[in-house]
């Protein structure tokens, strides 16, 4: 698996999102491919110096970190051994670990918590799946080889009947640009207004579990045979699975729709499989957090008290500003490339992907309070999680060598400094 960069191969092609990233924001090809001439050579003396840089910055940023009494490690987008390394750290310093989140992904986890949950697989998907409900779209344009690599039931004998439903979308553009996309007897869209879905998955909850009482609901402005022939299809499905973009439901409201499909989930499950998939296109934040429960056991955020990890009480909403009111040193991470901007923190030291803080320049002046480091797939190389959880994936330097140190070699001179500023 490699990341794909604008100029190669039909990857960078398909995966349009990335290849316009690529191409107008950074310029990844040219720029490395220039910056890479100036030294191969580790051992020459601008490495030495830059590294000299990195060592100096460690050292300012291990006093400070010496005389903090809560500091915070802000993951916003890292790979496992960056993860390892910070969480190495904050043991030292008995530091605190928060992994980014977006409101959609706060949403399902406030859900799981405290009802449980039905996932799956991509994986699963792809094998056993006869009928999918995508609730969404955004999704379908930021994966776009889903189908050709998890949705397609080509090679699946015994999905041949599998039925996408599409929930508020029109799913004819889809389907008549993608060859990999389902054709057009597999496709169902249900034109279900965005303000409507919340009434009209309660009224098909009520459905399934009692005919009679949903007769007695108010009617939405549906189709109310298409209702009905939606749960005719859920009912006589041996697996269902829900599919929608992690940040599709994002507020107060649209946690009611999770809460919603979570029901029908349960529901159905009496019977017949049916499962949950929020997918999230931002590998680097699943990789975190990922990584961060199989070290503590905690996630999306941990600290580290008397010898063991915790969940700090951070409080629910927990703004921006409260962050940086209840931590007196904070040190913000990136290691992939994204076209997100960081949070707007009062962060005391940054370590970004080099591509991130480049911008397309070809020379980029590091600050002590912002480090550029090698770019995962890029200029680096790491291990990621797959986007639906399923298994950890190693991804490759496309350009070599790297002008810039690792976000796990920083880290890990910098806890040597702290650890040997505070021996006696």
């Amino acid at each position: 698996m490699r990341w794909p960069t604008a100029a190669t191969s039909d990857s960078g092609s398909q995966c349009a999102r990335l290849h316009q990233w690529l191409s107008h924001q950074d310029a990844l090809p040219e720029a490395y491919g220039r910056r890479a001439t100036h030294s191969s050579d580790p051992t020459t003396e601008t490495a030495s110096d830059r590294w000299g840089y990195y060592q100096s910055s460690c050292s300012t940023q291990a006093a400070k970190l010496r005389h903090a009494k809560r500091p915070l490690f802000w993951l916003e987008s890292t790979d496992v051994a960056t993860t390892r390394a910070i969480f190495d750290l904050a043991k030292q310093c008995s530091g605190t670990i928060h992994i980014a989140e977006s409101p959609g992904a706060r949403n399902v986890a406030a859900i799981t918590s405290t009802s449980g949950w039905s996932g799956t697989t991509l994986a699963e998907v792809h094998r056993r799946a006869d009928t999918i409900v995508h609730v969404g779209d955004s999704h379908l344009h930021d994966m776009p080889r889903l189908f050709s690599r998890f949705l397609t039931s080509a090679d699946q004998p015994d999905h041949s009947n599998r039925k996408h439903w599409f929930v508020g979308r029109s799913s004819s553009e889809l389907v008549s640009s993608d060859t990999s996309a389902p054709s057009t007897n597999e496709v169902v869209e249900l034109s279900w207004p965005r303000d409507q879905w919340l009434d009209l998955f309660t009224q098909l909850l009520c459905m399934l579990r009692e005919p009679q009482a949903s007769l007695r609901l108010p009617k939405s402005r549906c189709n109310e045979a298409q209702l009905v022939s939606f749960a005719d299809q859920l009912t006589s499905s041996e697996y269902v699975v829900f599919v929608w973009p992690e940040d599709e439901f994002s507020d107060e409201l649209d946690r009611l729709v999770v809460q919603r499909l979570l029901e029908l989930s349960q529901l159905l499950s009496q019977s017949r499989r049916c499962s949950l998939l929020p997918l999230s296109s931002d590998a680097g934040r699943i990789t975190s957090r990922e990584a961060l429960l199989w070290l503590t056991n905690v996630t999306p955020s941990a600290r580290y008290v008397a010898g063991q990890w915790v969940k700090p009480q951070l409080g629910n909403p927990h703004t921006l500003s409260d962050w940086e009111d209840q931590f007196d040193w904070i040190m913000c991470v990136r290691t992939l490339p994204s076209d997100r901007p960081l949070p707007d923190l009062r962060c005391d030291w940054t370590l970004d992907a080099a591509c991130n803080c480049s911008r397309g320049q070809l020379a980029f002046t590091p600050s002590n309070d912002c480090l550029p480091v090698a770019t995962l797939g890029v200029d680096g190389s790491g291990h990621l999680m797959r986007l639906d959880h399923g298994f950890v994936a190693h991804i490759p330097a496309a350009l070599s060598p790297s002008l810039w140190p690792t976000a796990g070699e920083v880290l890990t001179e910098l806890a040597r400094q702290f650890h040997v500023g505070a021996t006696p």
